[in-house]
């Protein structure tokens, strides 16, 4: 017990000093630069993550992981090029530096929610490669996309940096990082409703599984016909903010814990309801030693609940997706706090703070006072995020999870996160 003890008291003045060092270096580069000029306008997105196990009960395992993630982006507009409205061409670079003992096989915990959004495996890649075309209240998009781009993300969840914030994991057989898909997605928008639906290669997510993300083809899965699908309608409710609001709004959105892209939700209005559904044609789960396909439905939500006197707002996400088989049940809610103080350094923005509640039920069997149940797994995340710069991120990121599946009860994490570039 004694060396269990010293063992997480180590692991967390460790995580402690990583962060505090983190801290410095980049409270060191503001100071260094003490000009008018932000130093780190970068076109490239460097995020440099550092994950620390603070506790966990039973067996061996990695006390720590560090990853490294590079998006080179670029966009061409087409109308300027040549004078006609041809639209935008979108191409994202993505290389992925991962944990050399995560790549061995050994994780720090086999959880359902992932506890990283950018786990993942060693990678160079052209993640995204797109046309897309917007005419009237249209808009097409044909190319290699990730799906969560567009489809079943709540905007305050995806400021956490959980795996199930970005979509929930029983949305199975979604094409999303670190594999992107080949893809052909329509988007309409009738008064305060969007309606939208996309058709990708599921090669990735298959049982034989391909890593569409660095192909430049269809998988062999996709040239069968299995397809994922995916349709959502969302509604924009509430009244509409005045256009000094919406810049505002527009000026402090934030988003850099993901790649995902603005779905046009700033300043239109403070409810957005979606509502959908997809379904993958493939093997993607075994039940009852049956290979079977993919479908269900999902909601998710936005809500502003009130503005803050520094220009902020305090606002809520929520997440539930149902589907029959793997992960039957998931709900998730996000409450996110921004400008909670004045910027720092050469930044516009002040800490956003952001704290996620999350439950997956799996149908994994579990023994429980000599009966057979599902198991479970909850999520707890608060996650602090200081802009320094428009071009330069500190995040730290408190984890705990619990329930009887992958992992054991009171597993606690640390991540630390660095993100440099333009977001």
């Amino acid at each position: 017990m004694l060396k269990a003890n010293m063992t997480r008291s180590l692991s967390l003045t460790r995580s402690l000093l990583v962060t505090l060092a983190i801290t410095l270096i980049s409270l060191i580069g503001a100071i260094a630069w003490s000009t008018p000029v932000d130093p780190f306008n970068l076109n490239a997105v460097i995020t440099i993550e550092d994950a620390r196990l603070l506790s966990a009960q039973g067996g061996s395992r990695p006390s720590s992981e560090q990853r490294a993630v590079i998006a080179l982006p670029l966009t061409l507009e087409l109308d300027d090029l040549v004078d006609s409205p041809l639209g935008q061409i979108n191409i994202l670079g993505l290389f992925i530096k991962e944990d050399s003992t995560l790549m061995s096989g050994r994780s720090m915990i086999d959880d359902a929610h992932g506890y990283s959004n950018l786990r993942a495996e060693d990678r160079a890649q052209l993640f995204e490669l797109y046309w897309t075309k917007s005419y009237k209240s249209s808009t097409l998009r044909i190319g290699k996309l990730d799906a969560n781009d567009h489809f079943a993300v709540s905007e305050h969840e995806a400021q956490l940096i959980n795996g199930a914030a970005g979509f929930s994991p029983s949305i199975l057989g979604m094409p999303s990082y670190p594999d992107s898909a080949w893809s052909a997605q329509l988007a309409h928008t009738v008064g305060q409703y969007d309606l939208s639906v996309g058709i990708f290669d599921g090669g990735s997510t298959t049982l034989s599984a391909t890593p569409t993300g660095s192909r430049l083809s269809w998988s062999p899965s996709a040239k069968r016909g299995e397809l994922f699908y995916i349709a959502q309608v969302t509604a924009h409710l509430g009244v509409q903010d005045p256009p000094a609001h919406q810049q505002l709004r527009a000026a402090t959105k934030n988003e850099v814990n993901s790649f995902q892209q603005d779905r046009g939700f700033v300043g239109r209005s403070r409810i957005h309801l979606t509502m959908g559904g997809w379904s993958h044609q493939g093997e993607v789960a075994i039940v009852e030693d049956q290979s079977v396909p993919s479908y269900g439905l999902y909601l998710t939500s936005d809500v502003e609940l009130m503005k803050t006197s520094r220009g902020g707002e305090v606002g809520l996400g929520a997440q539930a997706a149902w589907t029959p088989h793997v992960a039957p049940l998931h709900l998730s809610l996000a409450f996110t706090w921004s400008e909670v103080t004045p910027p720092v350094g050469w930044s516009k923005r002040g800490l956003l703070l952001s704290l996620g509640l999350s439950y997956l039920k799996l149908d994994q069997p579990h023994q429980e006072y000599g009966h057979v149940t599902d198991s479970s797994e909850s999520l707890v995340e608060l996650t602090a995020t200081l802009p320094l710069s428009s071009s330069l991120h500190f995040s730290a990121s408190w984890i705990s999870l619990g329930g009887d599946a992958h992992n054991p009860t009171g597993a606690q994490l640390l991540v630390t996160r660095l993100t440099i570039g333009a977001i």
